[in-house]
């Protein structure tokens, strides 16, 4: 019956925003064959194969940009219920240990995840490369994740 929602296991999984930003930026803006780069070369007024870097991208997000692809709007954004129902919410940081967690309580029985592929960007890593004035922006984009989500800034 799905009147009564508490009745479900409901969880989700959130990203840091730092990653999330970089990880959007390396395979849909830096890469030049990736069709998502059309709006974003629009609004710089650029031509679809030019260079866009970081702080332009962000500079489109910051004008109206942020949420117009799932790839970089605020995972706040996509909650289907107030934050405080989730009964769970994993980090793809630590995704084998949270999925674990999640399949667990759902099936109550362990059930051990046996691999999990990393993320082909790196951005973990590249967060590290981030300058003070882009960390800075990209908080103020993403506030309410780091918030709600409990990421250090």
């Amino acid at each position: 019956d799905f009147r009564n929602l508490s009745n479900y296991f409901k969880f989700t999984i959130v990203r840091n925003p730092y990653s999330r930003i970089l990880s959007a930026y390396l395979d849909k803006i830096e890469n030049r064959d990736k069709p998502k780069r059309k709006t974003v070369t629009k609004f710089l007024k650029k031509q679809p194969h030019d260079e866009i870097t970081l702080n332009e991208f962000l500079d489109f997000l910051e004008n109206g940009g942020l949420r117009l692809n799932a790839h970089w709007a605020p995972q706040t954004d996509f909650l289907v219920f107030p934050i405080d129902q989730y009964d769970y919410i994993g980090k793809l940081e630590n995704l084998q240990k949270d999925l674990t967690q999640i399949l667990t309580l759902i099936y109550r029985k362990d059930c051990p995840i046996i691999s999990v592929n990393e993320h082909k960007t790196d951005s973990m890593d590249k967060t590290k490369e981030l300058t003070p004035a882009e960390k800075c922006r990209i908080y103020n984009l993403y506030m309410d994740d780091f918030k709600n989500f409990h990421y250090e800034v």
